[in-house]
């Protein structure tokens, strides 16, 4: 009996699939130069997207996931320790900007290059 319960609870794991597959789509790239805020996207419904690469100063641009910073900075006058884990992934309708940070005056280069995947079930 022991055992019958077991196979069927690794049965039932096998067959269920409660969140679908994911399956690649594109890749996105954003790039450019920008002063203030930006809002690079938000992950379309049906999508999820992975943040595979970025490249932005991190002194001076910050980079924020549903509107709470993604970047964090452990040290002195902005040195130091930078904690971002990549990759990093969001689901449908999160929404990815970058903000300079305000004492900032000239224009900053950014680059971001993204995997979109579809959820089928």
């Amino acid at each position: 009996m022991k055992h019958l319960f077991t196979l069927s609870f690794l049965f039932f794991l096998a067959i269920s699939n409660a969140q679908g597959n994911l399956q690649f789509n594109q890749v996105i790239t954003y790039t450019g130069t920008f002063q203030g805020s930006l809002v690079l996207g938000t992950v379309p419904n049906g999508k999820v997207w992975k943040i595979e690469a970025r490249s932005i100063d991190i002194n001076q641009i910050y980079t924020f996931i549903n509107g709470f910073r993604y970047d964090f900075i452990y040290g002195v006058s902005n040195t130091g320790l930078v904690i971002n884990n990549q990759p990093m992934w969001l689901k449908a309708n999160d929404i990815l900007s970058i903000q300079s940070q305000p004492a900032c005056c000239v224009n900053r280069d950014y680059f971001f290059s993204i995997l979109e995947f579809n959820i089928v079930p």
